[in-house]
């Protein structure tokens, strides 16, 4: 098992907790999660990443936002999942059960 470092700039978390009531330093539920849905895409040359997975305790679909640099994983946001984000979840679920997964 690999030990992930996970690193924020600390006033963009404070300004996602308040937003959002979720704090960056449980992100790593999300991005670590077992049935953990991740799209890639590409920002500035950069490859960036959403990760939208069903999370206990809060028993929601969350969705975090990072980048992978020198190592580190760099939490960009953290919330609850968007309608259309938990759609896509929700169907991507259903196919892995069609698939036996």
């Amino acid at each position: 098992m690999t030990v992930r470092r996970y690193v924020w700039h600390e006033a963009k978390r404070r300004i996602n907790l308040a937003k959002h009531g979720l704090d960056f330093i449980d992100a790593w539920r999300v991005i670590e999660a077992r049935g953990c849905l991740t799209l890639e895409t590409t920002r500035k040359g950069e490859a960036r990443f959403q990760a939208i997975a069903a999370v206990a305790p809060w028993d929601l679909i969350l969705s975090a936002a990072y980048v992978e640099r020198d190592g580190l994983m760099r939490v960009l946001s953290f919330r609850r999942a968007s309608r259309r984000e938990r759609t896509m979840f929700d169907v991507w679920t259903q196919e892995g059960r069609k698939q036996g997964h």
